[in-house]
């Protein structure tokens, strides 16, 4: 019986249905205009409950001790799984069945559980720990760039994710303002600062409040007209606190739980201020990144 193979055919099932699904999934929310952070969590949420109920807990009660007995792949070099499947699962297998004659097809629907189970845990690990790089294939709508498989080196270091960086936020160039006084031009504008997303706008603000970040009368003045006007009805009412962006302006990157999207969401805002004359936000910004844990590799 060729355990491995029928682990790994379910396995890369799972990746390739799933991958179907939720990219439908995103595709319709999109076309529905919802936030991408409500259908992100959404999508986290309804594959965890899918994984625990229909197959991490089911299997459990079929067979006490199963997912255990699988962790025990891990004390093994090569073949890990073909040597799991053949030792510590089939052990506590036969035990269940009191050493009776081994039936195959309920010993792969076992291991087909457990090849869903797992596929689905790395599958939504994944998908989330690539929050940036899917939101931008969301709003740049760029869907043949969606996978769920692993990008080698980061997706930052993708071409994809530059293709889709550029699209989104392409440098402008500086608004031309005519000069009405014999000083040298040096006039700048909103318009020469890109497009910041609100939850970008928020956390220039959670610097403000949290971070100590001190402007001088002109730079305050700038700093408004950079994070303004923002969309949110429900920070007028009692329920501010509940707001995705009252959460990232009090607790700052802890709203971004990924080291790599934390590292590129401050890259990303130090680009799109380059232009607005914000020197001190800047200069707090780079501060922070240096005091971010280090991405491995």
């Amino acid at each position: 019986m060729d355990y491995k193979g029928i682990y790994d055919y379910w396995f890369n099932a799972t990746i390739k249905v799933s991958t179907i699904r939720i990219l439908k999934e995103l595709k319709k929310a999109e076309s529905d205009d919802f936030d991408f952070n409500f259908i992100f969590n959404k999508i986290c949420q309804n594959v965890r409950d899918i994984r625990k109920i229909k197959y991490s807990e089911s299997i459990e009660e079929l067979l006490p001790g199963i997912n255990k007995a699988f962790e025990q792949r891990k004390i093994y070099g090569n073949n890990k799984i073909e040597k799991v499947f053949s030792n510590e699962v089939l052990d506590l297998f036969q035990k269940k069945n009191n050493n009776d004659n081994f039936n195959e097809r309920d010993y792969s629907k076992i291991i087909k559980k457990i090849a869903i189970s797992e596929s689905l845990d790395i599958l939504i690990n994944r998908f989330s720990n690539s929050y940036m790089f899917h939101e931008a294939i969301y709003k740049s709508e760029m869907w043949k760039y969606f996978t769920l498989e692993e990008i080698p080196g980061g997706y930052r270091n993708s071409k994809n994710w530059k293709v889709m960086h550029d699209k989104l936020y392409p440098q402008q160039p500086k608004a031309k303002i005519k000069n009405f006084t014999n000083e040298p031009e040096k006039s700048m504008s909103k318009s020469s600062v890109s497009y910041l997303e609100e939850n970008e706008r928020f956390y220039l603000i959670h610097l403000l409040t949290k971070k100590h970040l001190k402007l001088d009368q002109v730079e305050l003045i700038r700093f408004i007209l950079t994070i303004s006007p923002v969309q949110e009805p429900k920070m007028f009412t009692n329920k501010y606190g509940n707001t995705r962006l009252y959460k990232i302006s009090n607790i700052g990157l802890d709203y971004i739980s990924n080291t790599e999207d934390q590292h590129a969401f401050v890259d990303q805002l130090i680009l799109k201020l380059q232009n607005s004359g914000l020197k001190s936000v800047i200069t707090k910004l780079k501060i922070i990144k240096k005091s971010l844990p280090k991405l491995k590799g």
